[in-house]
Parts: C-alpha cells; sequence; structure tokens
C-alpha cells in the first residue's frame, strides 16, 4: 500500500487518497489518523499499542469510517479516494495508508497536513512585459469556502490587477521589476491568513533575426560557335585542244548548331535541426489536481509549438520535496507527472511519452511540488 496526497481540506474535513495492490489476495484499504507522528508511524495493525482505531473504505470516492468494507482484488494497482470528516480547525494531523488481506499488513509512509488556514501558492510565476499574465491564489483549510482576498504589504508590478474576488491576478506588465506582495485570504467564517509572495516581471525577448536573403541563381548562357564555310575549288583546265567546262561542286550547307538547353537551378539541401520546448508546472502542497492556471499554461504551451514539427520524445519528469519521514514520495511525483501528461495529450500533443516521478533528495524548495515538460523535435 501507498499513502497518497490530501485535498479539499477544510477546518473538519478532507480528501485523502491511496494505492494498493492485493498480488491476487482480497485487501481491505485502511487509514490510521491523528495529531501523533509517533502513534501513526507505530499503527501496524488493526488495534494495539497507542494506534488509534482504524477507518475504512466506504466506497470508492466514498468516505472512511469505522464501518467500511470495501475489499479490492486482483494483480495490479489500484487507487482510491475517501473523504475523511470530524477533524478539528487548527490542527496538524498525521495519517497513513496500509492495506489488511489474510497475508498481514502491509502500509505506506506517514505524511501529513493541517486544517488551519492558509495560503496553497508557494511561488508565483514569473510575467514577461507586453505578454498577458495569470495566476490564480488557492487556498487551504479554514472553512474550505473564501470569500475574499487582499494586499496588505507592497504593490503588485505595472499592469497587473488582483480579483479580490476569485484571487485571480491578471493584466499584462508594462515593466522589468521585482515586487513581494504580501496577500490575505478571508473564508466564510471570517478567519485570516497572509503570505509574502514575490513575483518578477522579465524584458521580452527580442524577436528573432530575419532569414537571410535566397543566393541568387546563376543562367549560364552558352556560346554558339558558327563553322568556316567550305571553300569553293577551282576549274581545272581540259589536256584536249577543246576545253569543256568542268561542273564546279554545289558547297556544303553549313549546319545549324543545336540549341543548348540552360542547367537545371540545383535545389538548396534542407538540414533538419534539433530542438526543444520546457514548460513548469507547479502544484499547490499535498495535491497532485491541476488548477484552471495551470490547465492554461499547458494548453497555451501546446498552441505554442511550432507547425510541421516531428516530435522524438516528450519527457514528464515530476519532483517531489522530501519530509523527514517520507524521504523521496515517488507516488505523489508519479501522479502528478501522469496528470500533466494526460493533459498535454488531452491538447493534442502526440508522441513518446517518458513519464516518471523522483524524490529531490535535495531539499530544494524551488523544485518542491513540480513537474517538468521537455519537447523533443526536429524542424
Amino acid at each position: 500500500a501507498t499513502t497518497g496526497a490530501v485535498s479539499a481540506i477544510t477546518s473538519t474535513s478532507a480528501t485523502i487518497v491511496g494505492t494498493t495492490n492485493p498480488k491476487y489476495l482480497a485487501s481491505k484499504p485502511t487509514l490510521f489518523i491523528g495529531t501523533s507522528q509517533s502513534d501513526i508511524q507505530s499503527c501496524s495493525n488493526l488495534s494495539g499499542g497507542s494506534c488509534p482505531s482504524a477507518k475504512f473504505l466506504t466506497a470508492n470516492g466514498g468516505s472512511w469510517s469505522a464501518g467500511g468494507s470495501v475489499t479490492l482484488a486482483g494483480t495490479s494497482t489500484q487507487s482510491f479516494s475517501a473523504g475523511v470528516s470530524g477533524l478539528s480547525s487548527n490542527t496538524t494531523y498525521y495519517y497513513r495508508i496500509c492495506a489488511q488481506s489474510v497475508a498481514g499488513y502491509s502500509c505506506g509512509a506517514v505524511d501529513t497536513f493541517s486544517t488551519a488556514l492558509g495560503i496553497v501558492n508557494s511561488s508565483l510565476d514569473t510575467a514577461t512585459v507586453g505578454s498577458a499574465y495569470s495566476q490564480t491564489l488557492l487556498g487551504y483549510g479554514g472553512s474550505g469556502a473564501y470569500s475574499s482576498w487582499a494586499i496588505t504589504a507592497g504593490n503588485l508590478p505595472a499592469g497587473l490587477v488582483l480579483d479580490t474576488s476569485t484571487g485571480v491576478i491578471s493584466g499584462t506588465p508594462t515593466s522589468v521589476e521585482s515586487q513581494t506582495v504580501t496577500f490575505e485570504v478571508t473564508d466564510s467564517s471570517n478567519g485570516t491568513a497572509t503570505k509574502s509572495l514575490t513575483i518578477t516581471v522579465v524584458a521580452a525577448p527580442p524577436p528573432p533575426p530575419a532569414p537571410p536573403a535566397p543566393a541568387p541563381q546563376q543562367n549560364i548562357i552558352w556560346p554558339v560557335i558558327t563553322p568556316e564555310p567550305t571553300p569553293t575549288p577551282s576549274p581545272t583546265a581540259s589536256p584536249t585542244p577543246a576545253p569543256t567546262p568542268l561542273a564546279v561542286a554545289s558547297p556544303a550547307p553549313t549546319p545549324t548548331p543545336s540549341p543548348i538547353a540552360e542547367p537545371a537551378s540545383v535545389e538548396r539541401a534542407i538540414i533538419p535541426i534539433k530542438k526543444s520546448a520546457s514548460l513548469r508546472i507547479q502544484f499547490p502542497l499535498n495535491s497532485f489536481l491541476l488548477g484552471r492556471a495551470n490547465l492554461q499554461k499547458i494548453s497555451t504551451f501546446v498552441q505554442n509549438l511550432p507547425r510541421d514539427i516531428k516530435i522524438t520524445s516528450i519527457s514528464v519528469i515530476g519532483y517531489t520535496q522530501p519530509t523527514v519521514v517520507n524521504p523521496a514520495p515517488l507516488p505523489l511525483s508519479r501522479a502528478r507527472a501522469r496528470a500533466v501528461a494526460k493533459e498535454l495529450m488531452a491538447d493534442g500533443l502526440i508522441g513518446k511519452y517518458i513519464v516518471k516521478g523522483v524524490g529531490d533528495g535535495s531539499l530544494n524548495i524551488d523544485r518542491a511540488r513540480e513537474v517538468i515538460v521537455r519537447v523533443s523535435y526536429i524542424q
């Protein structure tokens, strides 16, 4: 079994996913959740010690409860998702997914989330002068319904505005600058949370150079050679006393030279050039769901690829920031990579895909929860 991500977090509920491979044995998905990391870490069976009571799956897409009875069978890895309720607000929870069969228990790693109100975004996309920009701020925890957004410190770059009802930052930047802005979210219970984020505007890239003018074609005119005329022979005297005039041979006709065709123009050989295009997608904390802004980025990326190209490979690599108890959470990074690959194919990008997830052991915050797309092609 593997422990998946948490989504749809409110002050009292959340959705938790996981996977299991029954391997021919009927397997019962099990959730252990509590506020003590050591208690959850110790869970390896249904009862005993300080492990809290288990919750079971009522239905895929249903809920986790003590009375759940769903069992899975087969030999392939199966995913499941369900909601857990009765949580406390402003509380940090630890959880893990296990699978129960006649052979015993298999448990995934321990993961964590908080029901406190907060802002998901860990960074903002870079903007470009003269290009349309859109980035959505996302909330989590609290009441689960976010009524308004505001700026409490700093200013957005010139040309950008914040929609206070949706949390969307949009517009067309007009100058190169970098601004650090403090955003505030308010939920339907009038709870508030703030976070400072930096947005950078870079200069537009210079236009590509004009292609060189084609070399002029050379038309070769071959000379026409006219032969010399055939000389007329002199008359020869007859040896008889009475000279008889001799017939004079007519000169041979001057041959007409055949026209010489101009050589055909030589076609220029076109050498294919190998190129690539890249896209970076950032995901919210503990989620593998694509938001509206990421869906738009993927669609724009596919639309902006050059036409009439031959795609050689499409790599989609997901990265996940390690935690102390889960140094390389590969399933979550794989799930994010697969979500991006699925959307690329839905937008019409067809080719040979390489999709995988890796745990970023460097603890590099910039690489946390991101997917890198690289399209290699010949033009």
